[in-house]
């Protein structure tokens, strides 16, 4: 039987008054022992210090009694330093609480050391102890009615109404029971004010049945449904991916499956985890696959893992049967061989002492020294917040797994969006249990990841995805989990429909409309889902036991056939949180539409305008189109149909908005198109005071997730500022003046700082020279060696129309002379990467391609192998030309 003293204030008292009352209670202590309380040093919260003469012997002793929940080591090692630093001749320090095994095994130390053998260190049992001997109360003497109910947990109450015994009773292996008596005179009757009280401040048997002392009854039992992790039975489910479904986060589930082996190896000291993340990040598929992965036959007699869905929680007895669950779960696996759970086996004292009893400890020291190691991990755990209480059994739970250290880990999910007010009464208990927690954050999704997804959908429907598809896929999911899972899913169902790839290509696979499409059911259904969402966005969840009630089976039936609604235990929610919160508040998250712009402004319109009636072929058009080949205006319907203005059925292009009539109403519908372009959203809703090339760029990156070089983002963000303009956005007037031009020289805007050479110098002066005689018939194939030429600002271009600078026109001045080196030499040494190139050069004029990387690595630090070579090559070439230019002295 586990013992406690458990000290309640009045709330209404002075600080002054809560220690006089603290006090009285050592006082009754300490006279026992013939000790007279002289006086007190200091009283904060639940501790308080005291100094004490003894009445027959000239000795002083120092008190120290702390009345938490938790002790640390430090609080032992600072009351050490203080009987001495008081010149006390005896210390005593007391807790109410039974010590933690990491606490214990210091004060087992200092008992044998004898720089400390005046030092007493005394937990419940010997304060209760004291108090029976000094008849300040009877001895616990309970009756049990057939020996059905076991006193598990004995709390002795210090109240300012009194002193009482709340014992919690267990049938079997749970606490089922409580009762309260009178600890003086266990016959007197307590008043239902006084019962009230106590239960409020002992949250632990706030949802066990009462009962009186003597007449114990098993009649009224307390049951609660323990449900697990839900799986997906295949990769288009949209319940957590099981181990044989989930895609990506190497890196992450090997940094998880790590901690479990080092615990098990016992390499590290933490025993408890949590995966942080924000919704539809994929923490659930997460837990599913480190279960998967303990399952296999390589790791299964080593780990055992259980994954408990705490959105079926309802009081805090919930830990208690969970824990209940593993030990049964792993019995039935053969994980735990003998069935050490059943009477006179494991108990488990309180649901706020899971871990306390003889019996529990023994068979987690066994299971340490077998090598195995059990996991029990808590999703959705920030529904727990939702019921304080329930929190707080959690949190004893943890702090106790933690501070046990053996072969049981306790893990955790966490909504990221979720944080807790200072000023809520469950703010310091979570930084607690994140503090002796090993975290695991999720990222969004990188482009492997999303392609990983997109491979699912290929097997699924049996052949490669169309390119345009499968771009319009990666660049509206963003890199978020659920939203590439949401649309690969969605195109899935409209293949199997007889949809074609190019009707696909068509559709707005934006976040809303794709909600919309779920909410196509009957009005009967549509309200039922209604319901069910607000219910659990109030944190009451719809219960199996009001089927019929409220809403009628067979409509239940057809919500969750159709995956718009998800059971767990007894609990039903909706298939995501995301799309709960959809339907309560009719507000998708701030995602907007994502695409990149590939083709300027102007020609995409001049094509546009290239329609003289609805419809017409790509060969029709290219008979129109004298700007370029049949791949460039076959490039420019692409974005023509990226921003919805047409649409492709079959052999044609058709026109989708017959709404537009004129250039007025083309730039109306362009203007509100881009306004829900996620990357406008972002920074027109950020604080920046001007938004030039760069913020974009790199607000492009955030976004796409995508691999492309320097130059690349430079113009899909140049394409982008063209439809600005177009359109007339501006960022409400933060966009840089500059950029509004449209056409910029390179002192107009400096990429200096980030530009990378991506030809030699020879090779520029060729493509120079054929701009200056027009050559320039072909702008793709010519396309990096102008981009250097613009960088370095000799040119400029808009779409395929290239001018000379007024540095161009002066460097095609001197063409032929050994002044245009010098000039394109300056020129270059203004940009970064090309001057550091440089001056590495002159102070070692003699060195290895090896050495010229090694020593600029700077330069190279996120390229790709294959880049980082043809760069290194590059910016050697560019060193050498400049050094033998004359540019520099």
């Amino acid at each position: 039987m586990i013992k406690q003293v458990k000290i309640l204030f009045d709330p209404t008292q002075t600080e002054v008054k809560k220690g006089d009352f603290f006090e009285n209670l050592l006082r009754d202590v300490f006279e026992s022992q013939r000790y007279r309380i002289k006086q007190r040093v200091n009283f904060t919260g639940m501790e308080i210090d005291l100094i004490a003469d003894h009445r027959d012997r000239n000795e002083t002793a120092y008190i120290e009694c702390k009345a938490k929940e938790q002790l640390e080591s430090n609080a032992i090692k600072t009351f050490a330093f203080n009987v001495n630093d008081r010149k006390a001749d005896f210390g005593y320090f007391l807790s109410t609480t039974e010590y933690s095994r990491q606490v214990a095994g210091l004060i087992e130390k200092m008992k044998v050391d004898p720089r400390y053998s005046n030092l007493y260190f005394w937990g419940p049992d010997k304060i209760i102890e004291l108090f029976e001997s000094s008849q300040k109360v009877k001895p616990i003497n309970v009756i049990m009615k057939d020996n059905e109910n076991q006193i598990t947990k004995a709390i002795l109450t210090y109240t300012s109404f009194g002193v009482f015994y709340v014992l919690i009773l267990s049938e079997g292996s749970l606490p089922t029971h409580y009762c309260i008596y009178n600890a003086f005179n266990p016959t007197a009757n307590l008043t239902e004010k006084d019962i009230e009280a106590i239960k409020q401040s002992i949250p632990e048997i706030k949802d066990l049945a009462p009962c009186k002392p003597i007449h114990l009854s098993s009649d009224v039992s307390f049951s609660e449904t323990v449900a697990e992790i839900q799986e997906s039975e295949d990769w288009a489910d949209y319940r957590p991916a099981s181990s044989k479904h989930f895609v990506g986060r190497t890196d992450l589930r090997n940094d998880l499956f790590k901690f479990i082996k080092l615990v098990n190896q016992n390499q590290t000291s933490r025993r408890v985890f949590y995966i942080d993340g924000k919704s539809g990040w994929g923490k659930s598929s997460l837990i599913n696959d480190l279960k998967g992965r303990c399952a296999n036959k390589r790791n299964r007699s080593r780990y055992f893992v259980l994954a408990i869905d705490t959105r079926s929680a309802n009081t805090g007895n919930f830990v208690a049967l969970a824990f209940k669950k593993l030990i049964e779960s792993a019995y039935s696996n053969g994980f735990i061989e003998e069935n050490l759970f059943n009477k006179p086996g494991v108990s488990i004292p309180s649901s706020y002492d899971v871990l306390a009893s003889d019996s529990v400890q023994q068979l987690l020291r066994t299971l340490e020294e077998k090598g195995r190691t059990l996991v029990i991990v808590f999703d959705q755990f920030e529904d727990v917040f939702r019921k304080v209480d329930l929190f707080k059994a959690f949190h004893k739970f943890l702090l106790d797994v933690d501070d046990a250290r053996t072969s049981l880990v306790a893990g955790f999910s966490w909504k990221s969006e979720i944080t807790i007010p200072i000023s809520h009464e469950a703010y310091s208990l979570w930084q607690q249990s994140k503090n002796i927690a090993n975290c695991i954050t999720l990222r969004e999704f990188n482009p492997s990841e999303t392609n990983g997804v997109i491979k699912q959908l290929e097997k699924a429907v049996g052949k490669t995805i169309d390119i345009d598809l499968k771009r319009k896929l990666i660049e509206n999911s963003q890199g978020f989990p659920w939203l590439i899972k949401k649309l690969s899913i969605h195109a899935y169902k409209q293949i199997r429909l007889g949809m074609t790839v190019e009707k696909l290509v068509d559709q707005d696979l934006n976040c809303e409309a794709l909600f919309e499409s779920d909410l196509h059911i009957s009005p009967e259904e549509a309200k039922a889902l209604k319901f069910i969402a607000q219910r659990s966005y109030d944190g009451n969840f719809f219960d199996a036991t009001e089927i019929d009630e409220t809403i009628s089976n067979d409509i239940l039936t057809a919500l969750v056939n159709n995956r718009l609604v998800v059971k767990s235990g007894t609990k039903y929610n909706v298939y995501w949180d995301i799309f709960r919160d959809y339907i309560v508040t009719n507000k998708v998250p701030p995602i907007g539409e994502s695409y990149l712009f590939r083709q300027y402004v102007k020609v995409c319109i001049d094509v546009f305008k290239m329609f003289d009636e609805n419809k017409a072929t790509l060969a029709a058009l290219s008979l129109k189109y004298s700007k370029g080949n049949i791949r460039t205006l076959d490039n420019i319907l692409r974005e023509l149909r990226n921003v919805g203005l047409i649409k492709k059925d079959g052999d044609y292009f058709q026109i989708c908005r017959q709404d537009i009539k004129d250039d007025k109403s083309l730039k109306e519908y362009l203007k509100a198109k881009l306004d829900r372009h996620t990357a406008y959203i972002r920074l027109r809703d950020s604080e920046q005071k001007s938004i030039d090339l760069k913020d974009i760029v790199s607000t492009f990156r955030q976004i796409f997730k995508l691999s492309f070089a320097e130059k690349t983002w430079d113009t899909y963000g140049n394409y982008f500022i063209s439809w600005l303009n177009f359109v007339g956005l501006d960022f409400n007037g933060r966009l840089t003046p500059t950029l509004k031009k449209g056409v910029r020289s390179f002192d107009q805007y400096p990429n200096r700082e980030t530009f990378t050479p991506q030809s030699r110098p020879q090779k520029i002066i060729e493509v120079f020279l054929n701009v200056v005689d027009k050559k320039i018939t072909n702008f793709e194939k010519a396309y990096h060696e102008l981009y250097d030429l613009k960088a370095l600002g000799l040119i400029s271009y808009s779409g395929h129309n290239i001018s000379l600078t007024d540095k161009g026109i002066t460097a095609s001045r001197i063409i032929g002379t050994n002044d245009l080196n010098k000039l394109i030499s300056e020129q270059a040494l203004q940009t970064k990467k090309i001057r550091e190139a440089v001056n590495y050069l002159s102070t070692n004029p003699t060195f290895s391609s090896k050495a010229f990387a090694d020593a600029l690595a700077n330069i190279f630090s996120g390229m790709s192998k294959n880049y980082k070579k043809q760069t290194v090559s590059v910016l050697f070439a560019w060193a050498k030309f400049v050094y033998s230019s004359g540019a520099i002295s």
